[in-house]
């Protein structure tokens, strides 16, 4: 397939380019004229966003996706691409429509700036999972007579119309009733002077359904106990979000694209329990 077939097979006005930190701005900005992208992806980072805005300069970008999600990377110093999830979020595709729905009623749209599932409808949409029409009843959603696929993302769309993913569905939390987003909790562990790397996840509780646990890496050199970080948490989130118990690890799995592996954590927690 040639360039420009691929081109237009992904991206019929143009494709979608990935804003990475290891080149310069100006090595950014050849990248992007020659793809002629009309869209790219960056964190919202200092090392992303600034690089990314000088990028775009004088080139055929119409549109800049900026992605939260600094806590799965912690601290690690470099940048993968972003997986499909995160290019379905194509909102200047010709028909294409993305919504945030409720949590708990997938046909309900929710306000600009509340936090939801992401949904998206549009002809880059699978039309279903092979022979399993169960999954299907599970992943798709009618809105006004429109076939949305429910991507398993939570985020938002900020006053000035950027997509931010917050979290993911499967990850959540629900203590008492409330929902905990593992990022909130995260974004909170990260601002601790002695922390270098840490997830949350949630393990069953018997009077709330679940709990919040925190794991931790410590800077090297550093020390801490369970009393002082729950302490810190206490001072900087809601009593709902604060870790029940913490443990302190060596090392904290990550994948190869430097992910913290939440799943991996629950798994050896459940069989903990």
């Amino acid at each position: 397939m040639t360039d420009q077939a691929w081109k237009t097979a992904f991206w019929p006005e143009g494709v979608a380019a990935n804003c990475n930190p290891v080149y310069t701005p100006a090595e950014l900005n050849l990248q992007l004229k020659d793809s002629e992208s009309k869209m790219v992806f960056c964190m919202d980072h200092p090392l992303f966003y600034p690089n990314t805005v000088k990028a775009i300069k004088d080139t055929l970008v119409e549109t800049v996706v900026v992605c939260n999600i600094k806590s799965y990377l912690g601290v690690l110093p470099w940048y993968h691409s972003f997986g499909i999830t995160v290019a379905l979020l194509s909102a200047a595709m010709t028909g294409t429509d993305i919504k945030i729905l409720s949590l708990t009623d997938p046909t309900k749209e929710l306000p600009q700036g509340e936090d939801g599932e992401i949904a998206i409808c549009g002809p880059q949409v699978m039309k279903g999972y092979w022979k399993r029409p169960d999954a299907n009843e599970e992943v798709f959603t009618q809105i006004d007579g429109n076939r949305y696929f429910l991507t398993g993302d939570i985020g938002h769309i900020d006053d000035e119309g950027y997509i931010l993913i917050t979290d993911r569905k499967k990850d959540m939390i629900i203590v008492g009733g409330f929902n905990v987003y593992p990022r909130d909790v995260e974004d909170i562990l990260y601002t601790h002077p002695k922390v270098e790397l840490y997830a949350v996840i949630g393990i069953p509780d018997e009077k709330r359904g679940e709990k919040v646990k925190a794991f931790i890496k410590l800077k090297q050199g550093e020390t801490a106990d369970q009393d002082e970080i729950m302490a810190y948490c206490k001072e900087n989130m809601a009593g709902y979000k604060r870790p029940r118990s913490v443990e302190f690890r060596d090392e904290i799995p990550i994948s190869n694209i430097g992910k913290v592996l939440r799943r991996v954590l629950r798994d050896e927690a459940m069989r903990g329990v």
